[in-house]
């Protein structure tokens, strides 16, 4: 018995520096998670914007085709108005479109459908609302299927 209590005080735990090291190992790791883990939010909140412009143009590609293929030249139309009869969400080719973070697009969210030799183009805008207290428009693309992150603007 006395063997084995002198075996117990002999053995040593961590010094103080050991304990220090690994904290500082520790608080290196995390803080690299924290930039990975922040560049991760804002690279999926640029794709969803794509996607709802993805979203946007191929609605006003259905409105164009089915309701009234001889449009004048150019053409708007909103994105987001309900009560609207000229908007997507309006004549039933979308649902209401919000930013990654639920707010919903704005007024100022549109479609710009252009008649050229070589078919149709379209420039879709989406913005937020005014209300909101600050309008940024996220982004505006010629063509929304060649959008890639670089397009898009976070406030």
């Amino acid at each position: 018995m006395l063997k084995r209590m002198k075996a117990l005080k002999d053995q040593r735990g961590l010094t103080l520096i050991e304990l220090l090291v690994v904290i500082v190992i520790i608080g290196i790791i995390a803080g690299i998670a924290i930039v990975a883990i922040g560049n991760i939010m804002e690279n999926s909140k640029r794709d969803a914007h794509i996607a709802n412009a993805q979203q946007v143009a191929n609605a006003a590609r259905l409105y164009v085709t089915s309701e009234n293929p001889a449009l004048a030249n150019p053409v708007t139309i909103r994105v987001n108005e309900h009560a609207s009869e000229d908007s997507l969400v309006g004549e039933g080719y979308l649902e209401t479109v919000s930013d990654p973070s639920g707010t919903i697009y704005g007024d100022a969210s549109q479609v710009v459908i252009t008649r050229t030799n070589d078919g149709l183009t379209f420039q879709v805008t989406l913005a937020n609302a005014p209300e909101s207290g600050s309008a940024h428009t996220y982004l505006t693309s010629d063509d929304p299927n060649a959008l890639d992150r670089d397009n898009v603007t976070l406030p």
